[in-house]
């Protein structure tokens, strides 16, 4: 858990932190060994790789914060009114999440930044966009299937039979009972949405350069890879680190929620 809380500090205190500007190039500098100056080396552009890596990292991770914030408010919207609803527009709104749902997760991630994030937006905000495409039908049938369930229990139908507006049905008695689930698919794919938005980067499809990503890191450093390994290692390594702290952290979070449910 020190472990966690560290991370967590280093990323949220990252200016703090960081020994140089992210952007600082130094012709002079580069493929820097590690040494005192630069505890982790520089890039091809003479480039704090510690600096970048911490910066990288907090981007990454309110990435995923905010892409998995705006896919679970819309997702959870969507499904929850769709089976409280029912009738035509359910089907309609589950026949649009079997169709994103066919599609694999990464190529619908690919397609949707290749085509409209892009064009949009693109950088950041596109990658944010993307990804919150991509998780929102996860929210919206988890919200659908719990709603149906809900309305079968005995309180909800006492509720409607003593002529409650259907508002307050679904504030008082579907949402308490739907959020704790839908928190814990949140807890899920956090860790999953910091791959999937270094695999964008990577790509050229996310963060655009020089503005650091641990994914860009790797693609730049895997060109150098041969006379210059630590370029590629250390944002590999700073990667797995960051998912662990996600994956830990999203552990105790779906506990929690799942003792709630219990």
């Amino acid at each position: 858990m020190l472990f966690v809380l560290i991370v967590a500090l280093l990323l949220s205190l990252t200016p703090s932190f960081a020994p140089y500007s992210p952007l600082q190039m130094n012709s002079k500098d580069r493929f820097r060994m590690p040494d005192m100056h630069y505890l982790l080396g520089t890039d091809r552009y003479g480039r704090d790789i510690l600096s970048r890596i911490l910066y990288g990292s907090r981007t990454s991770a309110l990435i995923a914060l905010a892409s998995v914030g705006i896919a679970f408010t819309a997702g959870t919207t969507i499904g929850t009114v769709s089976g409280f609803v029912g009738g035509w527009i359910d089907t309609i709104f589950m026949r649009v999440v079997d169709i994103l749902f066919a599609i694999p997760l990464m190529v619908l991630a690919i397609v949707i930044a290749g085509t409209i994030a892009g064009g949009v937006a693109g950088g950041i905000k596109g990658t944010i966009f993307t990804i919150s495409i991509v998780y929102s039908p996860i929210f919206a049938r988890v919200a659908r299937n719990t709603t149906w369930l809900i309305r079968e229990e005995p309180f909800f139908e006492a509720a409607r039979a003593l002529g409650a507006d259907p508002s307050w049905i679904m504030l008082k008695h579907v949402v308490p009972n739907l959020l704790p689930i839908c928190i814990s698919q949140v807890a899920i794919l956090l860790p999953n949405a910091i791959v999937v938005e270094a695999a964008l980067s990577f790509l050229g499809l996310g963060v655009n350069p020089p503005y650091p990503s641990l994914g860009s890191m790797l693609q730049e450093g895997r060109i150098y890879i041969d006379i210059f390994p630590w370029a590629t290692v250390a944002p590999a390594a700073a990667l797995v680190i960051v998912v662990l702290v996600f994956n830990i952290l999203s552990e105790l979070l779906e506990q929690r929620f799942s003792s709630k449910r219990r």
